[in-house]
């Protein structure tokens, strides 16, 4: 990963109004460096690093309660997506999210065979829920 620029490296150039060019590169290469998605470890907590990618997909298989720990290594602005997929073969258990670093009210499970998603946007200390899928309104795994 390319380190940050350094701390006298203004983000916007003065005279054009622009972002400058080894802010742009900085970003443009975390951008590209980082998976479209990555799928989560089920147990009964579930940890996440935030910096491998947006979008996490979560498959459960049982009917066990679990817990999404607090994403490790978020940039203030940054949104995720956690896709959660039900493939437990029947009733889900119950879902969990550490607190005080989210701020949602996210708790319905999907039925088996279907998934539901829901985002976030981290503020630096928080990941904010920003959009859930409505329910009812799971979506087919397949």
């Amino acid at each position: 990963m390319k380190p940050l620029p350094d701390s006298d490296v203004p983000v916007v150039d003065a005279q054009t109004g622009l972002m400058t060019r080894d802010w742009y590169d900085y970003f443009l290469i975390l951008d590209r460096a980082k998976p479209v998605a990555i799928q989560l470890k089920y147990g009964t907590t579930i940890q996440t690093d935030a910096s491998s990618g947006d979008v996490f997909f979560i498959d459960f298989t049982d009917g066990t309660s679990f817990t999404i720990a607090a994403p490790k290594n978020g940039i203030p602005g940054q949104i995720i997506t956690y896709v959660i997929r039900n493939f437990s073969g029947g009733a889900p258990g119950g879902i969990s999210w550490e607190t005080p670093a989210f701020r949602t009210a996210f708790g319905t499970l999907p039925n088996d065979g279907f998934s539901r998603s829901v985002e976030f946007v981290y503020d630096g200390s928080n990941w904010t829920e920003t959009f859930r899928a409505p329910s009812p309104g799971d979506v087919p795994n397949e």
